[in-house]
């Protein structure tokens, strides 16, 4: 089955949303801490118990971030697989940024020369689309 640029980048919409909700979470964590160390510079205990609480929802939306990427990353490397890429291809949404850029591997170095008067050794050739996936700055 084929994949879509839609179909990837609703995906990548998704991924953003989740990764970004993270983010907002750590952020919204140290500027409570901050907070909490300005009023009370006793207050050890509470940012003890903002830790506990944070770090258990941050560890648990850490794994499914996990999970979601390499689902993400599997679809970008389905979608590359038949898109039509010729050197380089970005796709964007509002949270995400994927790059997809063509990489030509030969056997050897010397066949780059010698495949313009020889064809018949292309079957030596192999292309990747290298992918990298880069969450846009809120």
């Amino acid at each position: 089955m084929s994949l879509s640029e839609q179909q990837l980048k609703e995906a990548m919409e998704s991924y953003g949303n989740f990764r970004h909700q993270i983010e907002l979470l750590k952020a919204n964590k140290k500027t409570t801490a901050e907070s909490i160390l300005q009023k009370y510079p006793e207050a050890k205990k509470e940012l003890d118990d903002l830790e506990e609480e944070l770090g258990i929802q941050l560890e648990e939306l850490e794994k499914q971030e996990k999970r979601l990427k390499k689902t993400l990353q599997s679809m970008i490397d389905q979608f590359s697989a038949n898109a039509p890429i010729k050197d380089r291809m970005e796709l964007k949404t509002s949270l995400l940024r994927v790059g997809l850029e063509r990489e030509i591997t030969y056997d050897s170095a010397g066949l780059d020369g010698y495949l313009l008067s020889h064809p018949e050794i292309s079957m030596f050739r192999s292309e990747k689309i290298n992918s990298r996936i880069t969450l846009n700055k809120m």
